[in-house]
């Protein structure tokens, strides 16, 4: 009984094998001489493209795992494609960072009332309007932080 099990199991990877076989010569794989455990694998040229449909088809592929094999092999963080190169961001400088700090504190004070004794020290209450205005100096002062960075930004691109 054990030698039709064993004649079973030989059969079994015989056919596998063949199945094997088959499959690499379908894909053009050329299997050399070697083990049957672990035979030399030799990979033949593909046939020029009959169409020029199948050999852009053929080199977009190509472009594609030669990219899936780059982005393996890059450990770092993702990038999205819309962000600005560094080159056209402008390095915020500390000493601008303590003027915009500078500035914040300054118009908080100001927002203070300095009048009678009782009230010093709270803020100022606003209507509609004077809310209105201080949205659009807030919006005004953001365009304006906004234009300086770029013509930083472009001075810092024509010195170098």
């Amino acid at each position: 009984m054990t030698v039709a099990s064993e004649l079973e199991q030989v059969e079994r990877k015989r056919k596998t094998l063949e199945r094997l076989r088959r499959e690499a010569q379908r894909r053009g794989i050329k299997l050399g001489p070697g083990s049957a455990s672990e035979p030399d694998i030799v990979v033949e040229p593909q046939p020029e493209p009959k169409s020029v449909t199948e050999a852009k088809l053929r080199a977009k592929l190509q472009a594609k795992k030669k990219q899936n094999i780059e982005l393996e092999s890059d450990n770092g963080p993702p990038v999205p494609d819309d962000l600005a190169p560094a080159e056209r961001i402008p390095p915020v400088l500390e000493n601008e960072q303590t003027e915009i700090e500078q500035q914040q504190e300054m118009e908080r004070k100001t927002c203070e009332v300095t009048g009678s004794g009782s009230v010093a020290g709270k803020k100022k209450r606003k209507g509609k309007k004077g809310r209105e205005q201080q949205q659009e100096q807030l919006a005004k002062k953001q365009s304006d932080t906004i234009n300086s960075s770029i013509r930083t930004a472009a001075s810092f691109d024509s010195k170098y």
